[in-house]
């Protein structure tokens, strides 16, 4: 879990630093990697919360609104740190 909290805030810095994904880019395959870890740990820990913001994620993503994509990622990195304090 820490270890998708982290690649979670890696992935928020470098969009902030890129500002745009490129199909099939590092940052898209990072986030797609990304996803898929975050529904794991949602699903495992039924927490509906973070199921929400990863569709917000993944919707902002596929239409390619960045705003969308980046206020889910935030709020899923919150999420996962939670969840890493609780499990301390």
């Amino acid at each position: 879990m820490a270890e998708v909290g982290d690649t979670a805030s890696e992935v928020r810095d470098a969009l902030y630093e890129i500002g745009t994904i490129t199909e099939g880019d590092e940052v898209d395959m990072a986030l797609d990697e990304l996803i898929d870890g975050l529904w794991m740990i949602a699903e495992a820990e039924g927490n509906d919360a973070l199921e929400d913001q990863i569709d917000a994620m993944t919707e902002g993503w596929e239409e390619m609104d960045g705003d969308l994509l980046m206020s889910g990622l935030q709020g899923a990195i919150n999420s996962v740190d939670t969840l890493l304090l609780v499990f301390k």
